[in-house]
């Protein structure tokens, strides 16, 4: 048993180096060098306005998912991201009635496409992390309009349907 973890481990790690290390490198050598002094050295992902990031590990993310996080992002070296955010956290100490507020935890609708605050899905023990796929309004759009076509082929095969509800 204690091979199978150490077999596992090793996946995980080669996996690491092989997809998440090459995502990142590539973003950077697209979107470098540091947008404030020109390095290429130590360069880290900044989002610009910190009250639309979801999470800072988006390397292992899906490519759409990926592309939406990282469209609100700028690459910065160590030094001048520290000096961004220490100039931030001032603003805001003499703004305090502005603080930034931690962002709603938030789910990817796979049916949308989109991020939905985690409340819009339903707990259900058989899906990943015990929560649906898909956010209430995608289910309740794709659930009205089955019900819709169950109707218009209720109609069209001689069935009385009642036209008010159609």
């Amino acid at each position: 048993m204690a091979r199978d973890i150490q077999k596992w481990k090793a996946a995980q790690k080669a996996w690491y180096e092989r997809v998440v290390k090459t995502r990142r490198k590539e973003w950077f050598a697209k979107n470098g060098p540091c947008v404030d002094c020109g390095s290429w050295e130590n360069l880290e992902l900044d989002h610009e306005d910190p009250k639309t990031k979801i999470s800072h590990t988006v390397w292992s993310w899906g490519e759409r998912k990926r592309t939406i996080e990282l469209a609100k992002c700028k690459a910065r070296c160590r030094r001048c991201h520290r000096r961004k955010t220490t100039r931030d956290l001032k603003k805001m100490d003499a703004n305090a009635h502005q603080r930034i507020v931690d962002p709603p935890r938030t789910a990817w609708c796979c049916t949308g496409e989109h991020f939905a605050p985690v409340e819009h899905f339903s707990k259900d023990r058989a899906k990943r992390r015990g929560l649906q796929t898909e956010c209430r309004f995608c289910r309740s759009k794709t659930r009205n309009k089955g019900n819709y076509n169950t109707k218009l082929r209720r109609a069209s095969a001689g069935e009385t349907v009642d036209s008010a509800r159609l």
